[in-house]
């Protein structure tokens, strides 16, 4: 015969009806010594009436505990017929203080029933002060996890069997024994790890954040948040759970949302800025900005700025809690940010993670979408601000509108690190790659950085490079990325691709720089701006005031350079440019900003002091129907030491360049006495010749009267026009008009009937040519011919 049950009977009788009650506060009290026995009745009615229950329904107990663990169970329905339906709490039970808990009916046709929400006590027993709560986590249905720790205890207690029966039957050595006892402490190491591997899975499904009151109606969530925050830190860290509704939140000044230790922002949802918050500082930051925090994560959400109903604001430059960062750390290892949305974002900085001694920072995969608040005027602004070793941004995506004047994408100080993969439509600037600062703690010599693969459109510059006074900038490769300048939609004054910037403070030096494979193109513009920047208006500029080391500019594709496509070398007496190839790099229609001055129209320029520098293999070219560049070479002035120009091809459309090399400064162009080939003598197909070439007789020698070759002992252009043309020419200027350029090229020699003189063509632009020398004479309409020249045969075959 069973023996009898006893319990202790909590009665709870609820009328199922609409109503506003929210938690019926019963006076039920259980012990934690109330093992087995306490149990929850609940009797059930509608309309004054007993509610009869289908044996179809399904009644579901939801309790949460005051240690924050929760449970779902079956409650029994005892009694069909009156509503009658009980549970007995058994692990429940060990879990002190006031519980709250919901119950609900579900039936098999799909209809649900929420009955109740009510409330009661659990005290702790003498004999029990100080029970440890049994779990630290959240989960669907205890039972699952039960079942898996008992399954798992089973193996272990199975093993402990086997190891018992191994020591009862003990008939051999130590040394025996010993490789049998490893295998079972393996075992039993084994399951260990599983059992913590499957806590830590529960750990990490974290808090939502409705759970301690964020609610989507609330005016502002920031202390709910930061309740949950405080509750997972007390943890030793864990999840933020955001779900998919919208959160207001109003930050000041002095009021942000606190990160921890090891604490993970995670979800679906909005946390947004509130209308008219005024000025604040951060969204998400350390307590203080001289806290140190570590392994905190951001993954998933959206953060909404609300920057256009942020009237009240005004962000400024250098004045403090004003900045409007949406995640700020100063004293930080191991930040990161991926798949976080920021639309919109507006601060001097969306994410700031920058400090002297901080480490690791990650953001990746996120998206940023820029606009300032109304009525501001423009401001310094990047997106992803770093300063600390080893970070990297990958696979990010920027947008901003041109009138929303979005600054840096991403600005990368110090290194080590990699700036990968990221497109940029509308922001100013890709990437700013700049030195350490003084007084910076660093641990390695180089900055060792690389910015490859990005993608950036309708931007102001590409790339720029910083070194500051007293700094170094070394070990930088930037390599593979696309970047299309809208200079005409701008508008502005001074735009670039990827360039080395100068300016006060910034005299460091650079060394150990790879620019290679990139793609830059800028727009064609035709409007005069009377303010154009165009001695510091480069495609790739390696102007710098200090000392640059060790460069390779190689494999570039540049077209529509306004002004000079690549610059090397500054005249200051400080610039030294040391061991540079400028080699096999495309250069499509640069110089062809015709307002500008045109000896800085340039495809390649060299000045100041240069030493070891190899241009070679270059490939220049301008395609426009009437040629629309200067120069294609310009080494005219500065102090040159090892610096050879070679093998580079230049061609155009229409027209052509001018190659502008002072011989004076002792550069190599490979070979200087060209050798040239005719059948007939004086040739009669047009040839360029200068004094001291030779021109080898190809034709039939006779023995006696022939010559094997001729010396140019007078420089000239053999050949005739094959049709007349005419030109005008004015007393002490270099600029001849014709009739028809056609017949005419770069290095042509020709003479305008009365002139006098016959100087060589330097460059050609439609019908208007730049000659080598001023005429001294005017002449109008004059004949024009080629300037035969004087050969003088060598090598006379014997009779």
């Amino acid at each position: 015969m069973a023996e009898n049950e006893i319990f202790k009977s909590g009665k709870m009788s609820v009328d199922v009806a609409p109503r506003t009650v929210g938690i019926l506060k019963t006076s039920i009290q259980f012990s934690t010594q109330d093992q087995g026995t306490a149990k929850l009745i609940f009797s059930l009615s509608k309309d004054g009436l007993p509610l009869p229950l289908s044996s179809a329904a399904t009644a579901k107990i939801f309790l949460r505990m005051a240690d924050g663990s929760v449970f779902e169970k079956i409650v029994s329905i005892v009694d069909q017929i009156h509503g009658k339906l009980e549970y007995v709490l058994e692990e429940e039970i060990s879990h002190p203080g006031l519980a709250k808990g919901e119950l609900n009916i579900n039936y098999a046709n799909g209809q649900a029933l929420s009955v109740c929400k009510f409330s009661f006590n659990i005290d702790a027993s003498l004999m029990d002060q100080d029970i440890v709560p049994l779990a630290e986590y959240y989960v669907k249905n205890f039972n699952t996890l039960q079942t898996d720790i008992e399954e798992r205890a089973a193996v272990i207690n199975d093993t402990v069997d086997e190891l018992q029966e191994k020591v009862d039957g003990f008939e051999t050595t130590a040394i025996t024994l010993d490789p049998r006892l490893k295998t079972v402490e393996g075992k039993v190491t084994t399951v260990t790890a599983q059992l913590a591997e499957t806590m830590n899975f529960l750990s990490e499904l974290g808090i939502n954040i409705k759970t301690l009151g964020s609610n989507k109606d609330k005016p502002d969530n920031i202390d709910f948040i930061q309740a949950t925050i405080n509750e997972v830190s007390a943890r030793g860290g864990g999840t933020v759970y955001i779900p998919p509704e919208e959160f207001i939140i109003a930050p000041t000044t002095t009021r942000r949302i606190i990160l921890k230790d090891n604490v993970t922002i995670t979800g679906t949802g909005t946390v947004k800025v509130k209308d008219n918050a005024g000025d604040y500082e951060t969204i998400f930051g350390a307590a203080t900005n001289g806290t140190q925090v570590k392994n905190v994560h951001f993954r998933g959400f959206k953060i909404d700025q609300n920057p256009k109903a942020n009237i009240t604001s005004k962000i400024t430059i250098g004045t403090a809690n004003t900045s409007q960062f949406a995640i700020s750390f100063q004293n930080f290892k191991n930040i990161t940010v991926k798949d976080v949305k920021f639309d919109k974002c507006s601060g001097v900085n969306t994410v700031l993670l920058s400090g002297r001694g901080c480490r690791d920072a990650s953001v990746k995969d996120c998206e940023f979408y820029f606009a300032k608040p109304l009525n501001h005027a423009n401001y310094d602004n990047s997106a992803i601000y770093f300063n600390c070793e080893h970070h990297q941004a990958s696979g990010n995506k920027f947008y901003a509108d041109l009138a929303e004047s979005a600054g840096g994408a991403i600005e990368t100080h110090n290194g080590l690190s990699t700036i990968t993969n990221n497109t940029s439509e509308g922001y100013s600037t890709v990437c700013n790659i700049v030195s350490s600062s003084v007084g910076e703690t660093v641990t390695r010599d180089n900055s060792d950085m690389v910015v490859s693969d990005n993608v950036a459109t309708k931007c102001r510059y590409g790339i720029r490079l910083w070194s500051i006074t007293g700094k170094k900038l070394s070990n930088v490769i930037i390599s593979n990325n696309v970047m299309s300048i809208n200079n005409a939609d701008r508008g502005l004054a001074l735009t670039g691709g990827i360039s080395m910037v100068r300016d006060t403070g910034l005299d460091g030096d650079f060394e150990n720089i790879t620019i290679s494979d990139n793609t830059i193109h800028f727009q064609k513009d035709t409007v005069l701006r009377s303010d154009m920047s165009e001695s510091s208006m480069f495609a790739i500029g390696l102007a710098v005031r200090g000392k640059l080391n060790n460069v390779s500019v190689k494999g570039n594709t540049i077209n529509n350079a306004p002004v000079r496509a690549i610059k090397l070398g500054f005249t200051d007496a400080s610039s030294v440019s040391s061991v540079v190839e400028i080699k096999d790099n495309i250069i499509v229609n640069a110089g062809i900003y015709a307002l500008a001055g045109q000896y800085y129209r340039s495809a390649i320029q060299l000045e100041g002091n240069l030493n070891h520098v190899s241009v070679e293999g270059n490939n220049i070219h301008d395609n426009n129907d009437i040629f629309g560049g200067f120069l294609s070479i310009d080494a005219n002035s500065g102090t040159f030491k090892g610096v050879s120009i070679k093998n580079n091809k230049v061609s155009s459309k229409q027209g052509g360049y001018y190659y502008r090399v002072n011989k004076s400064l002792g550069i190599d162009e490979g070979e200087v006495i060209k050798t040239h080939y005719s059948s007939v003598f004086p040739p009669t197909s047009k040839l360029n010749l200068k004094i001291g070439d030779k021109v080898e007789n190809t034709g039939t020698l006779t023995p006696g009267t022939s010559y094997t070759g001729y010396r140019v002992t007078t420089a000239g252009t053999s050949g005739t026009l094959t049709t007349a043309i005419t030109g005008t020419c004015t007393n002490g200027s270099t600029v001849v008009t014709v009739s028809d350029s056609s017949q005419l090229s770069v290095g042509d020699m020709i003479l305008i009937a009365g002139s006098g003189k016959a100087p060589s063509i330097l460059q050609i632009t439609g019908n208007t040519l730049l000659m080598s020398s001023t005429y001294s004479a005017s002449v109008t309409d004059g004949s024009v011919s080629y300037y035969a020249p004087v050969l003088k045969g060598y090598g006379q075959l014997q009779a």
